[in-house]
């Protein structure tokens, strides 16, 4: 079993690290097991080994693959107006529904623009997460709590500096965090981008008189419309059956089955080439249908 993980690891890539958070044990235990010389329950970690390597197995017999950038015009509106707050140093805002492919298109344009950061805020953030988050980002991490210090190292570090800050899931962001986020366009004068779902504007526009001046500021504003059928293709290519001899079928299907939102799209197409080998037969349109059907509720 041992030299079955070893194989794997060096297969995959995988460290010690990854292989000890994935069984939920410590480094030390794999390291000792590896080595031949734990002392404790060999026989309880050889059971939970093998089913680590029986789930890998089955990961890539199923053919799945994760989902990559596809230039769509969901990607090309977003990265406009990511460049657009960049180059100008505007405060945007970028709004549109779950699932097409909005986050995806933000860290492609982080791939092609180095001095871009992106955060992801979350449920409960508040304004000292974003500004210790920005930091972070920035390559500046700071473990302090005082807004005002934490402002202070942000404009040292990003005033006068032409970088571009993406929010992103900002339908999070509190208020003062908004306040912030104006603050930071303000006297740094860098660009930054708001992006997240419809709630987002509405969050803005039920901001009280006193803080007016916040919308006041906006730029640009950029609301994502729906995938085209033409975005289906590219993504249904993009995710590895471009070749196929039914393609044009294949992409109708898609689009019409998945509600032409990109992360459907992608679960189902994954689904499909599971089915297609189970099945042993290409992947048709019957089959984007049924797994289409298999991810509603």
């Amino acid at each position: 079993m041992r030299e079955r993980l070893r194989e794997l690891m060096k297969t995959e890539d995988l460290s010690q690290v990854a292989v000890a958070l994935s069984l939920g044990i410590s480094t030390a235990v794999i390291s000792q097991y590896l080595a031949g010389v734990y002392k404790g329950d060999v026989a309880g970690i050889d059971r939970q080994v093998e089913g680590f390597l029986r789930l890998r197995q089955e990961r890539r017999e199923t053919g799945r693959r994760a989902a990559v950038f596809a230039p769509t015009s969901v990607s090309a509106k977003i990265m406009e107006t990511a460049r657009f707050c960049h180059v100008e140093g505007e405060l945007g805002v970028c709004v549109g529904p779950s699932g097409l492919g909005k986050t995806t298109a933000l860290k492609r344009y982080l791939v092609e623009n180095s001095e871009a950061a992106l955060i992801e805020a979350d449920l409960g953030f508040t304004s000292s997460d974003m500004l210790r988050e920005i930091l972070l980002a920035i390559g500046a991490p700071s473990d302090s709590y005082s807004l005002h210090a934490l402002m202070s190292e942000i404009q040292k570090r990003l005033a006068g500096s032409g970088r571009l800050i993406i929010i992103d899931e900002a339908e999070h962001l509190p208020w003062k965090a908004l306040d912030l986020v104006r603050r930071i366009n303000d006297k740094c004068d860098v660009g930054v981008l708001l992006c997240g779902l419809p709630r987002l504007v509405a969050n803005l526009r039920n901001l009280n008189r006193d803080f007016e001046y916040i919308r006041n500021r906006i730029g640009i504003y950029a609301q994502i419309k729906p995938l085209l059928l033409k975005d289906t293709e590219a993504i249904a290519q993009a995710q590895g059956i471009a070749n196929h001899e039914s393609l044009g079928a294949l992409v109708h299907a898609l689009h019409k089955h998945c509600g032409a939102n990109a992360r459907v799209i992608v679960k189902v197409i994954n689904r499909a080439r599971n089915l297609s080998k189970i099945n042993k037969e290409p992947i048709v349109a019957d089959m984007i249908q049924q797994a289409a059907e298999g991810l509603r509720i």
